[in-house]
């Protein structure tokens, strides 16, 4: 399923809030940014429909940017608690885990060492950062080659397939990030 970007935003801010991270609306933005970036390279699928944009502080989806600017730079207070659904709960927990505790300036200049952004930031006729270039820029973190990945799990439920997802993907990205 697709869902709306502010829906993914919501689910970011409710586990981060769970943490005791805080997010700013720049923080928001990559984070939301790393969680397309995440479910592209994974799945080739995107996690929301909503387009991306590169702007002068990183990726940026317009349409979150309308509903959160007002926070400016201060912390977005969190006044419902909005549960992401079962099955993407561990991946919006890996992202809150993996990249929430970095402040907003270290993931924009997270964001400005990879291809996706640079490649639409350096396009003047368009600043769009596409689905496919977000894919191409982060699925080699998951894949490397059919031939290392001969053993592909089977799961009963999705319940059994959550809990390998948490699991496993912890690790996964360590060993992407070595």
């Amino acid at each position: 399923m697709i869902y709306s970007a502010v829906e993914v935003a919501k689910w970011l801010l409710t586990e981060a809030h769970k943490h005791g991270i805080t997010i700013t609306h720049m923080k928001l933005q990559k984070l939301l940014y790393y969680a397309q970036a995440y479910v592209l390279g994974m799945t080739g699928q995107p996690l929301f429909y909503n387009q991306i944009q590169a702007w002068q502080h990183g990726p940026v989806v317009p349409d979150v940017y309308s509903v959160y600017n007002k926070f400016g730079n201060n912390v977005i207070s969190v006044t419902n608690d909005t549960p992401a659904p079962a099955e993407l709960a561990a991946l919006i927990s890996v992202i809150i885990s993996d990249k929430g505790k970095l402040s907003a300036h270290d993931l924009r200049n997270m964001t400005h060492n990879e291809t996706a952004w640079q490649e639409a930031w350096n396009n003047a006729n368009s600043r769009i950062i596409s689905n496919d270039m977000i894919a191409k820029c982060f699925s080699d973190m998951f894949w490397t080659s059919d031939e290392e990945d001969e053993y592909q799990p089977s799961f009963n439920s999705l319940k059994e397939e959550n809990k390998y997802f948490q699991d496993n993907i912890s690790d996964e990205i360590g060993r992407a990030h070595v």
